[in-house]
């Protein structure tokens, strides 16, 4: 079995907690640099139940089926865990004898997220304590990929669930900046997928768009973001004069 004993991530812990404490570019790249470097506990059952030997070490059959576990929000969507230290893993396992464990980096993932059988949007990353959330298109970056591009245009409406935390990080962000004059939040409806849209009117260049993905991402539970300015051809004529900002100036 793994030594679960030896895996700490008490780099990967602090760069968390300091993302989360203070929002920014550079603490989120420290975040993506510590999470590529780490390896990380991942819960799984196998089929058939695997063997010991005498050192307790797990003897798997040659014809062995592993089953990755997910867990869902209570959206009902579904995260692969990814625990960061022994505790937490036994914590959630709660004495299931069915319940063992290996060892993934970043790149494990990658391939358990863009596998045509998977049904997970993300990864959850300690998720019943800091509880940081990187979906799919994250891990697909974190690997070099290029973000996609919007192939299809979607259909844009109200968001049926209002991400409140979301927007009131947002418009904290917005209040302390002089370069935005308006914006809205909307849903991006594709025929597999919603997103969230966030929708600038301001006066700046689009790298400001980066210091909100950051923020906004810990409290989208995994839902894509889209950012976009108020005169991009795919929002023409859907903002309305009878629509609200969330902030204006």
């Amino acid at each position: 079995m793994n030594n679960l004993n030896q895996v700490e991530n008490k780099l990967l812990i602090e760069s968390i907690k300091t993302l989360k404490e203070n929002p920014s570019m550079e603490n989120e790249q420290k975040f993506f640099d510590e999470f590529k470097k780490s390896r990380v506990i991942v819960p799984v059952k196998f089929k058939p139940e695997p063997k010991f030997d005498k050192a307790n070490n797990l003897i798997l059959s040659k014809d062995v089926e592993i089953n990755f576990l997910l867990i869902n929000d209570i959206n009902k969507k579904s995260y692969y865990p990814a625990f960061l230290d022994f505790e937490s893993f036994n914590k959630w396992k709660n004495n299931n004898s069915d319940v063992y464990n290996i060892m993934f980096d970043y790149k494990g993932f990658y391939n358990l997220l863009n596998n045509t059988t998977n049904i997970a949007i993300g990864v959850a990353i300690d998720p019943f304590g800091l509880n940081i959330i990187c979906n799919k298109s994250l891990i697909n970056k974190l690997n070099g990929d290029k973000q996609e591009e919007i192939l299809e245009k979607p259909i844009i409406s109200d968001p049926k669930i209002y991400p409140t935390s979301m927007v009131n990080a947002l418009y904290d962000y917005c209040l302390n900046n002089k370069d935005i004059n308006k914006a809205y939040i909307k849903s991006l409806i594709y025929k597999n997928q919603v997103k969230f849209g966030i929708i600038l009117d301001k006066t700046c260049n689009d790298e400001i768009f980066e210091n909100m993905k950051t923020i906004a991402q810990q409290f989208s539970k995994g839902i894509d973001l889209v950012f976009l300015n108020i005169d991009n051809e795919l929002i023409k004529n859907s903002i309305k004069d009878t629509d609200i900002p969330f902030y204006e100036k």
